[in-house]
């Protein structure tokens, strides 16, 4: 495959820095003798002698083609899940325990007004009405401490940006470590 020149590249460097090189590590492409590809990773080891001269080469060689497979497979379901989230018409929110949040999708400023990042700066809770807040809050804490797992649609008026006030309804859920 294309990774030969890179690794030669960087193996010749690890040689011409000498017997006080850091150690290095490098992945590439390899094939098999059935012609399938397959990852490995390297960790060569020049060892010199007293005299400072090159006396041989060690190198530890793993497959990691799994784990190449794994990062790939994760990489295009993060990419699903963000073009899900970044084109959805609803707003999706991920919130920390103490109530800021950690990611609001971009419909957020449509229907808020807000920015996420000024979403972060103020507190959410603050722009929900009073009368609602009491319930919804009582559900939330409810499913943390892991008294209800039912996921209840919570309803409440939010004021926007503009002082607007609109309603909106969400279903939360806890996810756990």
């Amino acid at each position: 495959p294309d990774d030969v020149g890179p690794v030669l590249k960087k193996f010749a460097a690890y040689v011409a820095a000498g017997p006080q090189a850091p150690p290095i590590r490098y992945e590439y492409r390899a094939f098999r003798k059935d012609g399938s590809m397959l990852w490995l990773e390297a960790h060569p080891r020049a060892i010199y002698g007293p005299d400072g001269a090159l006396v041989e080469f060690q190198d530890v060689v793993r497959d990691i083609s799994e784990r190449k497979a794994a990062e790939a497979a994760l990489v295009e379901s993060e990419l699903r899940h963000r073009v899900i989230a970044e084109c959805a018409t609803d707003v999706i929110t991920r919130a920390q325990l103490d109530g800021k949040l950690a990611y609001a999708s971009p419909s957020v400023l449509a229907v808020t007004g807000f920015t996420f990042e000024e979403l972060r700066e103020v507190s959410i809770l603050s722009r929900i009405d009073r009368d609602d807040l009491v319930p919804a809050l009582a559900h939330v804490r409810a499913m943390i401490a892991g008294e209800t797992m039912e996921a209840q649609r919570l309803s409440y008026r939010f004021q926007r940006k503009d002082g607007a006030w609109i309603w909106l309804e969400c279903n939360p859920t806890v996810v756990r470590d």
